[in-house]
């Protein structure tokens, strides 16, 4: 009788014992006549049980009932992994595979994510796309390209080519980790990564999105006198198009008053942004930059960038050459070739009416000042206007 639990074949005392091979002869002793077939039937399935399950004559162990699994089934998950892709056993059972993949996509980033993701071992020369060291969150027309290309220059940093936008939008947002990895630049351990989205500053999700994924990145913001950056955008906007408003219809309102919705008056208003991120990050983990500064002289915002970012001091003045048409400083490329930037960069602003410059710079001014104090900078801006 086969005993419970266990997979054993035992033998009634009244059958000879099946040892060194005499069951075979057993029953072809025992067969005779009309049995002869029945017999020959039982000798099949016997030789074909014993062949199938692997039982020989007179050995009495266990049937094997182990599925063959492949080398990957067998290993047995760490309690790490375990933790990780099973929560519990009751959530293991009520979703499926599928559904807990996509719940592990669409969670939101967090810093000991990214520090898991990062801490693989590797020597200098293993080139892969790494989460970002820094990020410029901003602003939009106030130099970020350039800022991005001058950082460029410098051999242990490496910038991804275009705006991310991964904290800004939902779509990208909810793609993930791995997503946003893949949008970086290849580069080797002992770089530096980073990466610029103009909009990230002014929208509100971002400053938290940005702080669970890494809440000790290092953040660049660059900023430009705001009246400046208003034109500038407004050029942005109104190139190519024929009826486009003008620039002063696009700023006031119909009683002749700054209009503080308007896109341009608002992106400027740098106040009306910056304690959002300061309630998240401390003020040494953000470095403001002046883009008008970055204008007239970059050698001296990228000698204090390079200090901010830990790396050696390697661009001076050296890298930059000025360019008298377009009013902006050209760079040597890691090729050593001078690049200069696009046709929609330095681009001259057409003159603002005195009166209205004044209006403008006077509703500025209070907001510019609560600005300094919150990040203990004060930018030359006075004289751009004139009364």
């Amino acid at each position: 009788m086969a005993q419970a639990g266990k997979h054993y074949i035992t033998y009634s005392p009244m059958m000879p014992s099946p040892q060194n091979g005499d069951c075979l002869p057993c029953l072809q002793r025992c067969a005779s006549g009309r049995w002869k077939v029945i017999a020959l039937v039982a000798i099949i399935v016997i030789q074909s049980v014993v062949m199938y399950t692997g039982y020989m004559c007179g050995n009495r162990k266990p049937l094997s009932v182990t599925p063959l699994l492949s080398s990957r089934q067998r290993a047995a998950p760490s309690p790490q992994q375990d933790a990780a892709t099973s929560p519990s056993k009751d959530h293991a059972a009520a979703v499926s595979q599928k559904d807990h993949a996509a719940t592990a996509k669409t969670a939101a980033p967090t810093a000991a994510e990214v520090t898991k993701a990062d801490e693989k071992s590797g020597s200098e020369k293993e080139l892969k796309q790494r989460f970002p060291h820094f990020i410029i969150i901003g602003v939009k027309k106030a130099g970020t390209r350039a800022l991005l290309n001058y950082l460029n220059m410098h051999p242990d940093i490496e910038t991804a080519s275009m705006e991310v936008h991964f904290f800004d939008r939902d779509d990208s947002y909810k793609e993930g980790l791995e997503y946003y990895r893949k949008q970086m630049p290849f580069s080797y351990s002992n770089q530096l990564t980073g990466e610029k989205s103009p909009s990230y500053f002014r929208e509100p999700e971002v400053p938290e999105r940005i702080h669970k994924f890494n809440e000790s990145i290092k953040l660049i913001l660059i900023v430009r006198e705001p009246i400046e950056r208003c034109m500038s955008n407004y050029l942005q906007h109104a190139d190519g198009q024929e009826d486009f408003p003008s620039f002063e219809a696009s700023v006031l309102l119909h009683n002749g008053e700054v209009n503080p919705r308007s896109a341009h008056i608002r992106n400027s208003d740098y106040n009306a942004y910056i304690d959002r991120w300061l309630e998240l990050f401390p003020l040494n983990q953000i470095n403001v930059v002046d883009g008008n500064l970055l204008i007239k002289s970059p050698h001296v915002v990228l000698k204090d960038l390079q200090k901010f970012l830990g790396v050696r001091q390697y661009i001076d003045e050296s890298f930059f050459k000025y360019d008298e048409e377009k009013g902006f400083y050209c760079f040597y490329n890691r090729s050593e070739s001078l690049k200069c930037l696009g046709d929609s960069k330095g681009r001259p602003h057409p003159p603002i009416k005195p009166d209205l410059k004044l209006k403008l710079y006077n509703y500025f001014k209070p907001k510019n000042k609560m600005f300094f104090d919150k990040i203990n900078k004060t930018f030359d801006w006075e004289l751009k206007v004139e009364s």
